[in-house]
């Protein structure tokens, strides 16, 4: 299918939008996420317990939002994905019981689910049209609105607006704006592909695990390895500041301030830096980042050191989710071989990623209470030292991740 320029130009400005509000929405809930906390007086753990609710809901729904790109078109679902988000998300002022806060993240996780993958997939779907890289850039406005948020909602906070009020005017701010240019997103038929869905359901060919090529799996591990500790960041950066250095409202959201300050910048330049040595070059040495800064940064335990480890896990973790989704999106393209289309393997790696991120902050909250949340943190260092090890071990010196060193055995599988 072949888009004017003036199509894609209109396309890249309606998505941008869409990831400036899905980071708007991030950025807010990270400022005000110990305000929520100290609403209903929850420890650690308790908040831990919150978030799992999220994290399962997150990976249980990954499959059928998959099934319904395919079926609706990436467009369509993102539309479907962010009215949902923004239905549910001044819920999280209305501060009832733990309870209904359970309930509220099942609703949020659905709506972050649901217009995570299909945006994910229009990017993709966009970035094929324009057949050069664009996925760092778009994840680098994602970035942009969360840091002009986590700002706003960081004030606000001082100020002791409230969340609902706080909330609900993001959510009202990000309709308007989207409703402007819904109708500029491509076409849902640009990777509607029924057929995929069709044969799975039929059974003539049924879809199975063992269908998938290797590396698909394997991007989602090195991606599950980051994401650990942007969660990390955004969900405990504020509560280990306030009240492990005992910062004020607004010094406690410096950390996830600088973090984004230096994702922004990472992911404005990361499609370049990509071309220009290797996606296997960027991803080992954002590991490293990640394993240095933060592992330092922990040990030395103050709240200078906090912040300083934020500024090299910003640089760790700007690149790793834009390469590898735009790597999954590629891969399935040129060798999905009618059984995985590209929303479906987006998914996938997306589901095994964003695990990482949904439950790494629960299980950090765990640790906390038993040893204390600098020491916890200490375990998205170690997974920074995996996702540079792993990715010098699996991955060749070519710029394309699809081509994996077990590439032999992912072939394999997918004709077993």
């Amino acid at each position: 299918m072949e888009f004017t320029s003036e199509q894609l130009r209109r396309a890249r400005i309606a998505l941008t939008i869409v990831f400036i509000g899905n980071g708007m929405f991030s950025g807010a809930m990270t400022a005000r996420l110990v305000d929520i906390k100290d609403g209903l007086h929850l420890s650690n753990g308790a908040l831990g317990v919150a978030l799992v609710f999220s994290s399962v809901t997150s990976f249980i729904w990954m499959a059928p939002v998959s099934r319904l790109v395919g079926r609706w078109g990436s467009a369509r679902t993102t539309m479907v994905g962010l009215y949902t988000y923004v239905i549910t998300f001044p819920l999280f002022g209305i501060l009832l019981s733990p309870q209904f806060l359970w309930l509220t993240f099942v609703l949020f996780a659905i709506a972050l689910t649901t217009l995570e993958v299909a945006m994910n997939s229009h990017a993709v779907a966009l970035e094929h049209a324009y057949k050069r890289r664009i996925m760092t850039v778009l994840h680098g406005t994602w970035s942009l609105g969360g840091l002009v948020s986590v700002g706003i909602s960081g004030i606000l906070a001082q100020s002791h607006v409230p969340i609902f009020v706080n909330f609900l005017g993001f959510s009202v701010l990000n309709l308007v704006a989207i409703l402007l240019v819904r109708t500029w997103l491509l076409p849902n038929e640009v990777d509607r592909q029924p057929s995929v869905h069709k044969v799975a359901r039929t059974g003539r060919r049924r879809f199975t695990l063992s269908h998938v090529p290797l590396f698909f799996i394997i991007l989602g591990l090195l991606g599950l390895s980051e994401q650990i500790g942007e969660g990390a960041a955004g969900n405990w950066g504020g509560v280990l500041a306030r009240e492990s250095y005992h910062a004020g409202p607004f010094v406690s959201t410096l950390p996830f301030l600088v973090f984004s300050v230096v994702m922004v910048i990472g992911r404005f330049f990361g499609d370049g830096l990509a071309t220009r040595f290797s996606t296997r070059t960027i991803l080992s040495a954002s590991g490293a980042f990640i394993a240095v800064g933060l592992g330092v940064g922990m040990l030395i335990n103050t709240l200078a050191s906090e912040i300083v480890a934020w500024v090299f896990l910003g640089i760790g973790a700007s690149n790793v989710i834009p390469l590898l989704f735009s790597a999954a999106g590629r891969a399935a393209r040129t060798r999905g071989n009618g059984v995985i289309s590209p929303s479906t393997a987006l998914a996938l790696v997306t589901a095994i990623a964003y695990s990482g991120y949904l439950v790494g902050p629960p299980s950090i909250g765990y640790v906390s209470d038993v040893t204390s949340l600098h020491v916890a943190l200490l375990i998205p260092a170690a997974l920074g030292a995996v996702l540079c090890v792993g990715t010098l071990v699996v991955m060749k010196h070519t710029d394309d991740v699809a081509d994996v060193a077990v590439d032999g055995a992912a072939t394999a599988l997918a004709t077993d």
